[in-house]
């Protein structure tokens, strides 16, 4: 039988059919249209969700200036996986506001959502910045004996240079993308392991600073904010957003400085007895103290840095509110001799002590300090090691103390940049450098005149 129908039915199905694509676009657009889920700003010092009501719980570090801190191992955020559910998403954005921290171990993560099955991490989603010397966001799902063989991720050049960072990981269930500082890093689809895909996501674990494999160490770094859309973030947005977060952080050296001066525990480093310890403690506030040109060594070479150390002199004058100044002559610390930093700071001790004698300046202390670099000629400048040498009028030791990527100060502040054409970043990282030596000398002393009031 043939059905006729009249040209105004025919226009009216027509019609109908066209409405219902235009609404099933419609409907598709609402649906991957982002929206926030939860977020922790740690604004009101908790890491309490602003949006929905998955409250995290702290771990260990501090939250302060609005931002979560993580200064030593074992420290981090626990978010109540079973409320964030992220296996019930179409799809998903992760966004992070961050300072990379430094001396972290081979294998970190800053969010994790997952499983974890013996020692493994399993069915799991994770950032990092620090992960086999790369950025990485990787999405791993069904794979129970080599979980990190099946991932579907994107990598990059790692990053720990104590500089803050906007850094985003989108899933649409295909493909995932990840972006730093507003750039699309790259993207990868799950084709060759179909089974990365969100529902097989677990809804067990979810962590800020910590793995979902038992094994990797905890990251170091500050978290300034971190939040979880359904739905895909597009590229203009996320550049949008990651400029206006990096121009709110301005150049990093405030930011760096407030996030240093809130580490509330430090490791001492190296600090030899000595007899007049006592008298610099309580006569430093009032003493003379005369700060001379910074020390520049690799095992090969020695450098004198008038601009490094006047910059220090500076701090130490407005930091530290200190009666210090300048002398531009150079103090010899002999040569650099021995098998590690260690020995390095002994023998270089003893060096100065002699060169101190021989000096002519009038004086109550005398302040050298020395950045130790690696004879490497890869792309990036590293300090590893920073002595400070703190001698009396008479030439002995007052205050001497060294500190190195063991000490949790140091490694914090990331001691490595980029090598650049015209020099900024070794400027950049001395600047950074004379920060730790200021931050440091202060917060030892305040350590040990604590001590001392427990003690009495």
């Amino acid at each position: 039988m043939i059905l006729y129908l009249d040209i105004n039915t025919r226009l009216n199905i027509k019609i109908m059919f066209f409405c219902l694509i235009l609404l099933s676009f419609c409907l598709q657009i609402q649906a991957q249209k982002p929206v926030l889920r939860h977020s922790y700003t740690f604004n009101d010092g908790s890491p309490n969700d602003v949006v929905g009501d998955a409250h995290g719980i702290v771990k260990g570090g501090k939250i302060t200036n609005g931002m979560y801190l993580a200064y030593a191992l074992d420290q981090y955020v626990d978010l109540p996986a079973d409320i964030i559910k992220i296996n019930n998403y179409k799809s998903f954005s992760l966004e992070a506001f961050l300072l990379a921290g430094g001396g972290n171990d081979l294998h970190t993560m800053f969010s994790y959502f997952g499983n974890t099955l013996g020692n493994y991490g399993v069915d799991y989603v994770f950032q990092s910045l620090c992960n086999n010397q790369s950025s990485v966001t990787t999405i791993s799902c069904k794979n129970y004996t080599a979980p990190w063989a099946s991932g579907t991720d994107v990598a990059t050049t790692f990053l720990q240079d104590a500089k803050f960072h906007h850094v985003v990981t989108t899933f649409d269930n295909k493909v995932i993308k990840f972006y730093i500082d507003g750039v699309l890093i790259g993207s990868k689809s799950k084709d060759n392991h179909i089974e990365n895909t969100i529902e097989h996501l677990s809804n067990m674990y979810a962590y800020l600073g910590k793995s979902g494999y038992l094994q990797d160490k905890t990251w170091l770094g500050a978290i300034d904010g971190f939040n979880i859309y359904e739905g895909v973030l597009n590229e203009k947005i996320i550049a949008k957003s990651a400029d206006a977060y990096l121009k709110g952080t301005n150049h990093t050296t405030d930011k760096f400085l407030s996030m240093l001066k809130y580490v509330p525990e430090i490791d001492m480093g190296f600090m030899p007895e000595n007899k007049a310890l006592d008298t610099f403690v309580g006569t430093y506030k009032k003493s003379k103290i005369t700060v001379y040109p910074t020390i520049l060594r690799t095992v090969d070479t020695i450098m004198y840095s008038q601009s490094t150390g006047k910059q220090l002199f500076e701090m130490l004058q407005q930091e530290g509110n200190l009666n210090v100044s300048f002398n531009a002559s150079n103090l010899y610390p002999g040569e650099l001799s021995g098998r590690g930093q260690l020995e390095f700071f002994q023998n270089g001790l003893k060096a100065l002590i002699s060169a101190v004698k021989e000096n002519e300046v009038t004086t109550d202390y005398h302040l050298v300090s020395e950045i130790l670099f690696p004879p490497n000629e890869s792309e990036y400048n590293v300090v590893f090691g920073i002595n400070v040498y703190i001698l009396d009028s008479q030439g002995e030791n007052a205050f001497s103390f060294l500190l190195n990527q063991h000490h949790n100060y140091l490694s914090l502040a990331g001691l490595y940049e980029k090598k650049s054409i015209d020099d900024n970043a070794m400027d950049f990282l001395l600047e950074k450098s004379n920060m730790v030596i200021t931050g440091s000398l202060k917060k030892q002393i305040e350590a040990i005149e604590k001590s001392k009031i427990q003690k009495f």
